[in-house]
């Protein structure tokens, strides 16, 4: 679901935390109150680091991460299930895990060192392990999962009842390795007939919150950069920095988009298929780091190296482009629907991408045709290039080393060169190959490349990008554009260079005009499939669709008002949880039952809300023996029992006096007490659970509290 070892870090450093909490907690008798403070405090110590361990590292800013890691306390759980997978850990990704561990670990180990049902809190993996099936992956789990989930489970209950056992009966023989086998041998037979059944059955992937791996719901309307791609030598800003790119070496392209999908008009990229995707945190051992640096670059596309393993946003824009990062399928198209402005910057782990030996040895791999959309005049050129080629690898090879030796590289933009214009439409294609000689650049050879290839059964795209001029920290520029060919081969995507070697005017233009030269009418502007536009007057370093937003026009002073009030919401709810729960039990004691049962119920209230003040167990005394020394304590106990014990029935009055009695007492009180302890009194767990929580209680309460749960036991048998 993650697919990354930071998950086990956070993993291991929650729950370790969360046993540190439960067992201080048991051992000093922390209140209900400390020890949630104590669990809040470890969430808001440990979230940074372990959801954003960026922030640290200063390759984001720290406030920036706390209100992204803290707001994914709520917003992350519908993100997980919308993100194409792996998730990885951006965007706060991970605060769900860390949330459920130390919650879940906490209690448990609660329960497990103050309660006599230890055993309970082995619901507790097994509710984390029913969140994982519900958010995670379709795709069954491997046996060995619920089958090592089933045996701890087992051991849990077994070695939990067995010391219980021995604690009462400190002199019979142990059964715990008699136990354990038994119960391990059901849950091993349980657990193969179950897969047995399940797999007799074929029931395929399961049902889970994640009703595709794609969502519908991103779209990316923007222009296709091979569109724009004459753009980059405009001698005005041609030599700008666009971007500064380390850890190249010297055989790297810089990809920036991959275009699949032709109309006759223009290149575009296949936006149908796109989905939400996370940067995922880390990559293989053997990766490689790049790191890009955004100057003059504008854009939706993300320019990257080789097979990107992962990526990870840094600058002030980190966590929104983070959330507006999307792929395709095959994860060769990286986008930011925010867009790449000046200062953004993120770190690439890459590993290389397939390359070639020889172009003769490539065999296709899905052979598809789709030569149609060549103009004949090119058709004519590939089967005279060809025609000596036995196999599609030869066939490819004469295409490729012809193009490289035979074609003029000309942009058109200086007069040293010969006329070219841009665009790669069927007609501008043509108008390359009926001239005299072939002239174009990168947008014009890898566009009829790549439909050539298809021709021939490659399936084929074009990649629009930037060629460094060396290894290790480079800055690129406008000139370093470039463009290639990627075919589909047995070893996977092989990227082909088309660019001519010759370069100037030909002889035969100094003297003559080529139909290449002549005008011709304008191309109408066309809609490609995907939604993409082919306006050839933006700048391809552009996003007219959807302009960079600056980050003061999102009124980060309201995120963080809505991270402070949703944490103190979220504080505030257990709390008033445990309010409403007094004041409910006040009542059902005040208004059900006959007046002997309500007469008993204002001085039940008034022990329970007692102890809440701090006074001690009432244990195995009598109403006046509990009451001591304090004459109106004393005063109110032989009333109840006077109503309690009256051989005639108790009136309303007596039973409306007895209440009153009970509201001034601990009106007394808690006029000696300060306003937060009167505070702290009506939150605590004391009286609702006190076995639960610890509330401390003398030696001789304790004995009596045993020889009172003897002595019952003795009656009942």
């Amino acid at each position: 679901m993650y697919g990354t070892p930071q998950l086990l870090v956070a993993i291991t450093v929650t729950m370790t935390t969360a046993v540190l909490i439960a067992a201080v907690a048991h051992i000093r008798r922390w209140t209900p109150l400390l020890q949630l403070g104590a669990t809040i405090a470890a969430l808001a110590v440990l979230a940074i680091p372990l959801a954003a361990p960026g922030a640290l590292r200063g390759a984001m800013p720290l406030g920036e991460s706390a209100v992204n890691v803290f707001s994914a306390i709520w917003t992350s759980w519908r993100r997980l299930t919308t993100i194409d997978l792996p998730v990885g850990t951006d965007d706060g990704l991970l605060m769900p895990v860390i949330l459920l561990v130390l919650t879940s670990t906490v209690i448990g180990v609660g329960m497990i060192l103050r309660t006599s049902r230890g055993e309970l809190a082995a619901l507790f993996p097994i509710a984390i392990m029913c969140w994982a099936l519900l958010w995670g992956t379709p795709s069954p789990s491997p046996i060995w999962q619920p089958l090592l989930l089933a045996t701890t489970t087992v051991a849990h209950v077994t070695i939990l009842r067995q010391a219980r056992r021995r604690r009462r009966a400190e002199r019979t023989t142990s059964s715990l390795p008699r136990r354990f086998g038994a119960g391990l041998v059901a849950v091993v037979l349980a657990v193969l007939i179950g897969a047995g059944a399940a797999l007799a059955a074929d029931l395929g992937d399961r049902v889970v919150l994640r009703e595709s791996p794609r969502d519908p719901e991103v779209e990316l309307v923007a222009t296709s950069p091979l569109a724009q791609f004459r753009a980059n030598f405009d001698p005005e800003t041609r030599g700008d920095v666009l971007m500064t790119v380390s850890g190249l070496s010297t055989d790297d392209r810089i990809r920036v988009a991959t275009l699949d999908q032709y109309d006759g008009e223009v290149f575009s990229a296949g936006t149908s298929d796109l989905a939400r995707t996370s940067g995922r945190a880390q990559g293989a051992v053997d990766s490689r780091q790049i790191g890009v640096s955004i100057q003059g670059y504008e854009g939706v596309w993300i320019p990257t190296v080789g097979q990107v393993e992962s990526l990870t946003f840094v600058g002030p824009r980190a966590p929104l482009l983070s959330q507006s990062l999307v792929s395709d399928r095959d994860e060769t198209l990286l986008a930011a629907t925010e867009g790449l402005v000046a200062d953004d910057g993120y770190s690439l782990m890459v590993q290389p991408s397939p390359t070639a030996d020889s172009l003769q040895q490539l065999e296709p791999v899905d052979s598809e045709g789709n030569g149609a959309q060549l103009p004949v005049s090119a058709l004519d050129w590939l089967a005279g290039t060809t025609a000596e080629a036995s196999t599609p690898g030869e066939a490819l090879a004469s295409i490729v080393h012809s193009i490289r030796d035979e074609a003029y590289l000309s942009h058109g933009t200086d007069d040293s060169e010969a006329a070219s214009r841009p665009g790669h439409s069927s007609a501008r294609l043509d108008a390359v190959f009926s001239g005299e000689h072939l002239i174009g650049d990168q947008e014009q050879f890898a566009a009829a490349t790549a439909l050539m290839a298809r021709e021939i059964g490659f399936p084929s795209r074009v990649v629009v990008g930037y060629m460094p001029p060396e290894g290790g920290t480079v800055s690129i520029r406008g000139h370093d554009a470039t463009a290639w060919v990627e075919v589909h081969t047995s070893i996977g995507w092989v990227a082909i260079d088309v660019v001519p070697s010759n370069t100037g005017i030909p002889e035969e233009q100094e003297t003559s005009s080529q139909p290449d030269q002549q005008p011709l009418p304008p191309v109408p502007p066309a809609l490609p499939e995907g939604g993409q536009p082919n306006t050839d007057d933006a700048g391809m370093h552009t996003n007219p669709v959807q302009p960079p937003v600056d980050p003061a026009d999102r009124m980060l002073w309201l995120r963080w008002v809505l991270v402070v009030v949703g944490l103190l919401l979220l504080l505030a709810l257990p709390l008033a949880t445990i309010v409403v729960i007094k004041l409910l039990r006040t009542r059902y004691r005040r208004s059900v039952g006959d007046p002997e049962q309500r007469a008993l119920g204002a001085w039940r209230d008034f022990v329970d809300l007692a102890i809440d003040r701090g006074r001690d167990l009432e244990g195995d005394r009598t109403r006046q023996e509990y009451a001591g020394e304090d004459s109106q304590v004393l005063a109110f106990a032989k009333a109840t029992d006077a109503a309690v014990f009256s051989r005639s029935q108790t009136d309303e009055e007596t039973v409306d006096d007895l209440w009153r009695r009970r509201a001034e007492l601990l009106g007394e009180i808690d006029r000696s007490r300060s306003g937060f302890d009167r505070l702290l009194s009506h939150v605590t767990l004391r009286s609702l659970t006190p076995q639960l929580f610890g509330v401390p209680a003398s030696d001789a309460e304790q004995t009596a509290l045993h020889r009172r749960r003897e002595s019952t036991v003795a009656l009942q048998e």
